[in-house]
């Protein structure tokens, strides 16, 4: 007799019987990852829930054969019969011409010493891990009355097409059935490839600064605590010339992403700084939030900087203008910048 590996697919939804056993269904509930997460196990058990059975457990060990880079492995050994599994969190099936699914793996039987098989199972499961087995086909066997084993990795992904089943949201399922005796095996590297890269995404535009207008237009400043700081900046597009108003800043979606004001505090301890008291405004005209609002008539962007508000102990701090979504555009470096001394 032997000891059977066996690769198997399911799709719940439509209860479909293909020529290679491959099992999955679509589910939506489940968090879905683009890739297999964890696929070569160097995090653990993160992103994979073991069971164990009777005599034995699932393990993480340091594989010294290190075959094909089969180094943090998934490893069970049992010493009796006893039927473990352990199941992947949910993943789409990329798509792409030749979408494929990998693992590597050892094994080692010693044979159950009677006619019955040692059994190894590997699925593609649907989200929850339910669902009755629908196909299953042989990868190979070994000898139940007498020892077997390939000490060296095989890559069955040339024999795992998922190219029909892309779009679906699906599990890696494995089963490690002992009948008797020692039967024991290794997985590692579970991975996708022939996914489509896709087209590069468009470049971010990078805006341009001509520095804080006056009085911000110091290297470093300070003022009354029971004052505020006019910051007015000019926004410019990448040739340096277009000024840019509060249209520009708009996304697809008609999402609004004006410049705001970023603080950080520093331990530079400038020679010179600036009092500006004088030319400081009236806490009144604060607005809240850290969002820069438009003046149409100036044609620059203001932020009325409440000392009080923002600064509360003394010290060294940078204020500068950054953007409201990275994603959308950058301000390119230096930005409009000052150091503002608090005393």
């Amino acid at each position: 007799m032997s000891a059977v590996i066996t690769l198997i697919i399911k799709k719940i939804m439509k209860k479909l019987i293909f020529s290679f056993t491959l099992l999955m269904s679509t589910a939506f509930f489940s968090v879905v990852h683009a890739d297999i997460v964890n696929g070569n196990f160097e995090n653990s058990f993160n992103n994979w829930t073991p069971t164990n059975g009777n005599n034995g457990s699932w393990s993480i060990i340091q594989d010294s054969q290190n075959q094909e880079n089969m180094t943090n492995v998934l490893f069970n050994t049992q010493t009796g019969s006893g039927t473990h599994t352990i199941l992947s969190d949910s993943f789409e099936v990329c798509t792409g011409d030749n979408v494929t699914l990998h693992w590597n793996m050892i094994y080692n039987d010693q044979g159950t010493g009677n006619s019955q098989v040692q059994i190894n199972q590997y699925a593609l499961n649907d989200p929850n891990g339910n669902g009755s087995i629908v196909g299953s086909a042989n990868l190979f066997s070994s000898d139940t009355d007498g020892n077997e084993n390939n000490n060296f990795s095989i890559d069955f992904g040339a024999l795992e097409n998922l190219n029909q089943f892309q779009g679906e949201t699906v599990r890696i399922f494995i089963e490690h059935a002992v009948v008797g005796n020692v039967f024991e095996a290794r997985w590692d590297n579970f991975r996708i490839t022939g996914c489509d890269v896709g087209p590069e995404p468009e470049p971010v535009p990078e805006y341009i600064t001509d520095g804080f207008a006056a009085p911000a237009n110091q290297s470093a400043i300070t003022v009354k605590k029971n004052r505020a700081i006019p910051l007015k900046v000019s926004l410019f597009g990448e040739d340096g010339l277009t000024i840019l108003t509060p249209t520009d800043l708009v996304d697809d979606l008609g999402n609004y992403y004006p410049p705001v004001l970023q603080i950080t505090m520093t331990s530079i301890n400038p020679e010179e700084v600036i009092d500006i008291s004088e030319e400081s405004v009236s806490v009144g005209q604060v607005k809240e939030g850290n969002q820069f609002y438009y003046d149409e008539t100036a044609e620059q962007w203001k932020f009325i900087l409440k000392m009080a508000s923002f600064f509360t102990s003394p010290g060294s701090y940078r204020v500068e203008v950054v953007s409201g979504n990275a994603d959308m555009y950058t301000i390119q470096d230096p930005t409009a910048s000052v150091l503002v001394i608090v005393k």
